[in-house]
């Protein structure tokens, strides 16, 4: 059982344990019978089509350069290989081949240019047992992707892929010597997509998903189609998986790859494939899959053209049928978010928009659900799509993902001895901006507060939460690093420090109560505020430190904030219950999965602007109360797609037991014309 068990430790090979048995018992019947037999192996090399057919223009050429390099090295024994020659490629291929011992190159041929035929001598059992390890490894595939690499850069000859096998005849040739029994069709490399498909053979299907060997676009879809379980088959994740290594390797600039699918009119699934990019990358003829480019933080336009068409404005979601809403979020958010695991957020429209970026495009005045999904119309291969209506409401599926608005920027404002309302703070990674103070029973201290993502490391933060299964905890650093790590910084990136992170309060949210993820701040003493004032505004105050009561909150409501980052923004509450997440992929570790319930979905006034941007994170929104600024929430992120998340602070509030934030004696200044202009609808 030697060779067996030295196969089994060597991962570069793809053969499986019967493939093993196989070719130990090949070894034993030459030592039986002293093989001194010669076996000519046919190494067929097809260049293949992106239509899955032949390549005849490939395939001449590859004959043409492998028969004249072999021509050429006849003639000049013993010259060394050229490294500057264009066609390098195609003669490392060919080199690796003669490289086998007791294997060598007698022939070369082409046969209605379907394939280059090399006929290989092996000089017994163990050379032909080597020559067939040497063709299936991983290094010879490597070749064989940099020989289509090459057709494509020196001749400009596209194809969907380079295969070799050998053919059957010197198989049943060395069949007939050596018994009945030795081989079976996993060696009899004749196989092929097509053959698979029309036997529907799943062996076949293993076999060529071994030897790297993938389906083309058309034959993908077949597969889904054709094998128990469809798109869900074994056959089609293996499949997927292949190919995904592939586009994977295109380029550096592609984070990661997920298997999808599409549905046309007629109701056919097509297979496809979703590449997520941090930036815009050409990928022209490089990709012979369908497939959508995704760079996250851009995303198509529909929900804004939507948002701020003229038919939107003329038709609100009634108060009823948001209540009806609401309570489907309520009750069925949970299972759809587990379903669904590209769907990023919920809410409710008042606008279905169907045939998006097509000349039938139509915007049907109706109340709706909006599910927020990663990339429209590309659903994930093991996933079902959503219904069409859920407890009689349509829905409207958008493209859009939702994201946390801290930034990683250097130095960007001013040292504040006594830190204002809105200031931008930092971590030791992070900057966003801070809420706003308040002051806590039994204690002398003065506390800021902000989103936790924007002064705690992710891992850090990751690590608690997991310690504390999802739930608030106090910050209780195990060592220097995460002593460190809990310092706060004003101005963010410098080495001046505000305070440090004291307590996180987080918690999904659902039942009625707002989901949130915010630090509480300790602050030292000597950088305490003296006042309301607004950092970056000083004609602007808040000095009541009242907060909304979350049941006062109405849709379509005017709303004020101050970010550090965008400055003042008016804004219009669209939802008031709406459901975020952020969503992670599978090529992702130790990534924290933010989850939020009953989140405020505000949008700007005016189409070309945004309510926040990244550095806005933890920025605190206001409303009008009685001509006074009334502190709302906090903004915790936004959707590429265009609309902002606030989160109320009532529930954090309550969860210390307080009601209110802190309060300042009052000064002259410009607020309460800002709240008219809330109570008007207009901008300052």
């Amino acid at each position: 059982m030697r060779l067996l068990d030295t196969l089994r430790r060597r991962p570069q090979y793809t053969y499986k344990e019967n493939e093993l048995r196989l070719l130990q018992n090949l070894r034993f019947a030459g030592k039986q019978k002293k093989l001194k037999e010669h076996f000519l192996l046919d190494l067929q090399i097809k260049v293949i089509a992106k239509n899955g057919k032949k390549n005849a223009k490939g395939n001449q050429r590859v004959y043409e350069v492998i028969r004249d390099y072999i021509k050429d090295k006849d003639d000049m024994t013993g010259s060394p290989l050229d490294e500057r020659s264009t066609d390098t490629p195609v003669y490392q291929l060919v080199e690796y081949i003669k490289a086998v011992q007791n294997c060598h190159i007698v022939d070369v041929s082409s046969s209605d240019q379907s394939s280059t035929d090399i006929q290989i001598n092996c000089l017994g059992s163990e050379a032909m047992e080597d020559f067939l390890k040497t063709i299936n490894c991983n290094k010879f595939h490597q070749k064989l992707f940099d020989l289509r690499r090459w057709l494509h850069v020196q001749y400009g000859i596209e194809s969907h892929d380079i295969i070799a096998n050998c053919s059957s005849n010197g198989i049943e040739k060395a069949k007939q010597c050596l018994g009945n029994g030795i081989f079976t069709v996993l060696l009899n490399v004749d196989a092929s997509w097509e053959k698979c498909l029309k036997e529907k053979s799943e062996d076949i299907a293993e076999y060529l998903i071994s030897k790297n060997i993938r389906p083309t676009k058309d034959q993908l879809s077949t597969i889904a189609i054709t094998f128990e379980g469809g798109r869900k088959s074994s056959v089609m994740k293996k499949c997927c998986g292949k190919i995904i290594e592939h586009i994977k390797g295109i380029s550096e600039k592609i984070d990661g790859v997920y298997a999808a699918y599409t549905i046309n009119e007629l109701g056919k699934i097509n297979i496809a494939f979703v590449l997520c990019v941090k930036e815009d990358i050409d990928l022209r003829n490089r990709v012979t899959y369908e497939h959508k480019v995704r760079i996250l933080g851009k995303c198509n336009a529909e929900t804004r053209e939507v948002t701020f068409s003229k038919t939107n404005p003329k038709n609100k979601v009634s108060p009823n049928d948001a209540k009806m809403i609401k309570a489907f979020i309520e009750k069925k958010s949970k299972t759809l978010l587990q379903k669904h695991r590209m769907l990023s957020g919920i809410s409710a429209g008042s606008i279905k928009s169907k045939n998006y970026g097509t000349s039938e495009w139509e915007k049907i005045p109706c109340p709706c659900i909006v599910f927020y999904v990663h990339a429209k119309h590309f659903i994930p291969i093991d996933e079902d799509p959503f219904e069409n209506e859920y407890d009689g409401f349509a829905v409207d599926v958008r493209e859009g993902a939702f994201m946390r608005l801290g930034r990683n920027g250097q130095k960007s404002s001013d040292y504040q001895q006594n830190v204002e309302i809105a200031a931008e703070v930092s971590g030791c990674i992070c900057s966003g901006t801070l809420s706003g103070f308040l002051e806590l029973k039994d204690s002398d201290n003065l506390y800021g507060f902000t989103c936790a993502h924007i002064v705690m490391p992710h891992l850090l933060l990751k690590k608690n939460l997991d310690k504390s299964s999802n739930k608030s905890f106090i910050n209780q650093p195990e060592n220097s690093d995460e002593v460190l790590a809990s310092i706060v910084y004003q101005p963010p990136k410098s080495s001046e420090i505000l305070g440090k992170v004291v307590k996180v309060a987080y918690e999904e949210g659902g039942n009625g109560k707002s989901g949130m993820e915010i630090a509480l701040i300790e602050l030292q003493k000597s950088r305490c505020p003296l006042s309301g004032k607004i950092s970056d505004f000083v004609e602007h105050t808040f000095e009541s430190g009242l907060v909304a009561d979350r049941m006062t909150i109405q849709n379509d409501e005017g709303v004020l904030k101050f970010g550090s980052a965008s400055g003042i923004s008016h804004g219009r509450i669209a939802f008031d219950s709406g459901i975020v997440r952020e969503l992670t992929f599978p090529w992702q570790n130790d990534c924290l999965q933010l989850i939020l319930h009953n989140q405020l979905e505000v949008w700007p006034i005016n189409f070309q602007e945004r309510f926040a941007k990244e550095g806005d994170s933890g920025a605190p929104v206001f409303v009008s109360r009685n001509d006074e600024l009334v502190c709302l929430g906090i903004v915790e992120g936004g959707f590429d797609c265009g609309f902002c998340v606030v989160t109320p602070i009532e529930c954090f509030l309550t969860g210390l037991g307080i009601c209110s934030l802190k309060d300042f004696p009052k000064i002259s200044s410009s607020t309460c014309e800002l709240c008219k202009h809330l109570q008007t609808g207009k901008k300052e």
